[in-house]
């Protein structure tokens, strides 16, 4: 067994749910198909991460499956996996962890099939031998999400897979000087046969979800199953050097480091060191979780602050939500507001750039001296122009709803002192506010909105203060992000964004796994799409790039009658250097259809409406943007907030917004 990496950490209190982790560890070093170079890295990694479980998380010994050399054959992973779901000590929300380190490879995809891509694949200790008179071939990555997919259906979607392989077929030494330094990827000649494994893929899935996110079925489908650890990006390799893989070592060191229980998954590839020519990818919903817990982190924008020759630089821009006049807390660490530590000072927004913006300080503060080169971090406390919500109050009610509508709230350690509404005549207005003894009612008010018919909001907030101001932020959220466009629009007209209706993949696909394709036609015609809600109705969006410029989109739901804004569609992160753009040059992109993994979207009515009305908005740059902050939960039924940084970005970044009308409509009486 390895040597542990790191020392133990006495602040890194070890969470009990850990002694609940469940894990499938997989290392292949050796090879039964000797056109397959062996590894030096991928048994010693495994073993490592087998240590780390049991030492560090004190995971119980008979929690941990591990299948070293001979002893991962393609049986026996799938085996692992069957015998997972059907473990009765393994409860629904359990932590369970899925890694894999050895060779990647890609595969032709069987003759029957419509695509022609190439297939992922990861490779076992026997692939290219000869088992019951069948060939043994890789695993593809679909039957790898069938498996997730029907793990999470029994056990729930906490569930981490840790890949350190990569496709990119270079399995070679890469120099003479070092015998180590190794790829984990191979070239090797492999064909998928015509029904393989469709014991595992023909397996229905049960369940679903309601509302404007995912159709019936698909809750726990592909990249909502799990939450997927990429050793490099598509294009890249996968290293090994001096026995053991450069990402893995990376990964534990800074793990043993910061505890993973106090390091979301997004956040996690940002503190390890760079890797030359790996740039580590996260992949899924659920990034911002923490490490092996369905609980959320906060999600509220944390920023970095530099000291340049004449002024302070906050790295975040119009990009970013930015305004001049906003005013933000500065810290001397990224833990100060969670441990309670007063602000060094406030700073305000004097000047707003794409990718950064100029702060500057406030007569009435403290003196405020950074260093040349020295870092702070900082969160924004007050609205800047644009960002306060505009709220109508009729003059008899406007002394009851100020005297309810408090606006001193503790978040964090941090007092937000943010103004977060103006009141404004009616016809300026956002929303109109009426109260009565016990509740108060939001009237829609803005033109976007109201002009197509939802007017009462079907949810009354009792008037108890942090009830009133939670509704209150997350409304000055919803139209704040909801009326943003770029300074500079330059993307807008030259990204498509096609609406339609899905159905399922005729069968004779040789698999009966669903996977879904679009019919008919586009129904957003002129920017609105006009639907009849209907339950068994399935939807997908594609994103049609008709630039020559490579582009990171990032697709949002704007649901109007709970202020709630949900991801659709968000790049990977990568640590501290380059992601994949996921919409290349004149190319498309499927959100919530297609053989990645994605699920489709159904649209539903509240109770007693007759009509709903939500928007896409999609936000296309020429960079990655972290732009999770921009989601949140309904304050009707529950919302995350917090702080968490942001990695900053360059000066010549180009971004822009488009926007799509989402009407739905009950069915006429009647009708069919």
């Amino acid at each position: 067994m390895s040597e542990s990496i790191g020392p133990p950490s006495g602040r890194h209190a070890i969470p009990a749910e850990y002694k609940r982790l469940f894990a499938l560890v997989i290392g292949v070093n050796k090879y039964s198909n000797t056109a397959i170079p062996s590894l030096q890295g991928a048994v010693p990694d495994a073993e490592a991460v087998v240590d780390y479980l049991r030492t560090k998380l004190q995971v119980p010994t008979d929690h941990v499956r591990c299948l070293l050399d001979d002893s991962a054959t393609r049986a026996a992973i799938i085996d692992q996996f069957l015998q997972m779901q059907k473990d009765t000590r393994i409860e629904a929300g359990d932590p369970i962890l899925v890694y894999y380190a050895g060779h990647g490879g890609e595969a032709k995809p069987p003759s029957t099939w419509p695509e022609t891509s190439d297939i992922q694949t990861l490779i076992p200790h026997d692939f290219g031998t000869t088992v019951d008179g069948q060939t043994v071939h890789g695993i593809p990555d679909y039957t790898l999400g069938a498996l997730l997919s029907r793990l999470a259906e029994t056990k729930g979607d906490n569930i981490t897979v840790i890949l350190d392989c990569c496709h990119s077929g270079s399995g070679t030494r890469t120099t003479d000087a070092d015998s180590t330094r190794l790829g984990r990827g191979v070239n090797v000649p492999d064909t998928l046969s015509n029904g393989l494994d469709e014991s595992i893929l023909s397996q229905g899935l049960s369940g679903g979800t309601r509302h404007a996110e995912i159709a019936s079925g698909f809750l726990r489908r592909g990249l909502r199953s799990h939450v997927l650890l990429a050793a490099c990006g598509s294009k890249e390799v996968a290293m090994e050097e001096q026995r053991r893989g450069v990402f893995t070592v990376a990964l534990l060191r800074t793990l043993s480091t910061v505890g993973a229980h106090q390091v979301t998954y997004r956040d996690l590839l940002r503190q390890m060191y760079a890797l030359p020519g790996q740039n580590p990818q996260c992949e899924g919903y659920f990034q911002d979780r923490i490490l092996f817990n369905t609980k959320l982190s906060a999600s509220r924008p944390f920023h970095s602050v530099r000291r340049d020759a004449t002024a302070y630089t906050l790295e975040a821009g119009s990009i970013n939500g930015v305004t001049l006049d906003s005013r933000y807390a500065v810290y001397n660490t990224r833990d100060g507001p969670a441990l309670g530590i007063s602000p060094l000072a406030y700073l305000r927004v004097s000047e707003v750039h794409p990718a950064e913006s100029t702060l500057v300080t406030i007569s009435d503060q403290p003196v405020f001296v950074l260093g040349l080169g020295q870092s702070a971090y900082a969160l924004q406390t007050e609205a800047g122009t644009d960002q306060y919500l505009q709220l109508y109050v009729t003059e008899d009610e406007r002394r009851s709803f100020l005297l309810h509508a408090r606006t001193d709230h503790a978040q964090n350690g941090l007092v937000s002192r943010s103004a977060i509404f103006r009141l404004v005549e009616k016809t300026s207005a956002d929303l109109e506010v009426t109260m009565d003894t016990s509740a108060m009612q939001f009237t829609m008010l803005h033109p976007l909105i109201a002009t197509r018919g939802l007017q009462r909001l079907p949810f009354p907030v009792d008037l108890s203060s942090d009830d009133v101001y939670e509704t209150l932020h997350a409304a000055s959220r919803f139209f704040w992000h909801l009326k943003r466009t770029s300074p500079q629009p330059s993307l807008q007209q030259q990204v498509r964004i096609e609406f339609r209706r899905l159905r399922e993949v005729p069968a004779e696909d040789e698999f009966d796994d669903p996977i879904y394709e679009p019919y008919g036609p586009d129904l957003n015609v002129a920017g609105t799409v006009d639907l009849i809600v209907d339950d068994d109705a399935m939807y997908g969006i594609t994103l049609i790039n008709e630039t020559h410029i490579p582009l990171y989109p990032s697709l949002f739901y704007f649901g109007s009658s709970d202020l709630s804004i949900t991801s659709y569609f968000e790049p990977p992160t990568a640590g501290t250097a380059r992601v994949d753009p996921p919409l290349e040059p004149n190319g498309t992109l499927p959100i919530g259809y297609g053989s990645a993994g994605a699920a489709p979207y159904n649209y539903y009515l509240w109770k007693d409406q007759q009509l709903d009305v939500g928007f896409l908005k999609l936000f296309l740059s020429t960079e990655y943007v972290d732009l999770l902050h921009v989601a949140q939960g309904s304050p009707f039924h529950g919302d995350y907030r917090g702080a968490r940084m942001v990695p900053s970005l360059s000066r010549a970044l180009l971004w822009d917004t488009s926007l799509v009308t989402i009407v739905q409509r009950a069915r006429p009486a009647g009708g069919e």
